[in-house]
């Protein structure tokens, strides 16, 4: 019997060009420097045990019941059971700060596949990963656009689009602070309503995301530059853009506001579905005396590894 098995994904931030990407345009996406640890060990019995530090699942291959706080990795499973030898203990493992918006299920995902992938010997590259992760993505939400996915599974900050498919990395990473925002976002409630606001006014809203796709094609080129400055201006204008799609409120835009002001941010902005989770700024905290609690996150280019 294989011995036991070590994968691990890396959370994510959006930077530009949320929603955006689920029609058609490029997004921002980075992967972050906290991860989730999938460990797998193989049983003699069709018994699969998933334990985490929010509770424990127990169920038997093929069916494995739906569980709410597993449903991506079970997603997975289920998506993979005819591959699968038998059944087999799940431990997860993450070092993610306590906070929503750093895609936790997106990595999770990816880990677990890529786990499952390596235990059946299974011949993947991170392109069929990707795919097979987006595949259950869109099993559990309904939509998506896999950037999520991309950045756990490739690492780095990608020029992302899902229509069709391609990614490409921005040559240099620009240093980032990251604040909570004290709420958690909903993303699938976000998206419908955003939806519905796109069926009743296409013009408007299709026109902001045109403007968001133009600032995307313009950040890689600060990016590739290394031009924090430009890049940070086109985060501020992408702020505005998410707040003229009624994504911000009052008490986000003075939290953005406080990072965008501090002298060593270029730019700030939500980051994510929007009307909550986290917020990005591209720079570094100078003022001693900042009154927001900040994350300590970092991007890196590690995607996902096999231990």
């Amino acid at each position: 019997m294989v011995s036991t098995i070590r994968t691990s994904a890396p959370g994510k931030l959006m930077l530009l060009g949320e929603h955006a990407v689920l029609h058609g345009s490029h997004c921002l996406v980075c992967a972050i420097d906290r991860r989730i640890t999938v460990t797998l060990t193989p049983r003699p019995d069709a018994v699969v045990t998933i334990t985490a530090g929010f509770g424990r699942y127990e169920g038997r291959l093929p069916e494995l019941p739906d569980d709410e706080c597993f449903r991506f990795v079970l997603a997975a499973l289920r998506r993979h059971s005819d591959i699968l030898p038998s059944g087999c203990d799940l431990v997860i493992d993450s070092d993610f700060p306590n906070v929503s918006g750093l895609g936790s299920s997106a990595a999770v995902t990816v880990a677990a596949i890529a786990a499952a992938f390596v235990w059946c010997d299974f011949s993947w590259s991170a392109d069929v990963l990707h795919a097979a992760s987006l595949a259950v993505i869109r099993d559990v939400q309904g939509t998506g656009a896999g950037a999520d996915a991309a950045a756990s599974t490739y690492g780095g900050l990608l020029d992302y689009c899902a229509e069709p498919i391609s990614q490409r990395q921005v040559k240099h990473l620009p240093p980032i602070e990251v604040l909570y925002s004290g709420r958690k976002a909903h993303t699938t409630e976000v998206v419908a309503e955003l939806e519905a606001r796109r069926r009743e006014d296409p013009h408007q809203i299709e026109a902001i995301f045109h403007a968001m796709d133009e600032g995307c094609g313009l950040a890689v080129n600060a990016g590739a530059a290394g031009d924090w400055q430009k890049f940070g201006e086109i985060i501020n204008r992408n702020h505005e853009l998410m707040t003229e799609l009624g994504l911000s409120d009052t008490n986000l835009d003075s939290l953005v506001h406080d990072l965008q002001a501090d002298p060593g941010i270029s730019g700030a902005k939500l980051s994510g579905a929007g009307k909550g989770d986290c917020i990005v700024g591209i720079g570094q905290v100078e003022n001693a005396e900042f009154a927001h609690e900040r994350l300590g996150l970092q991007i890196t280019r590690r995607g996902v590894e096999v231990a």
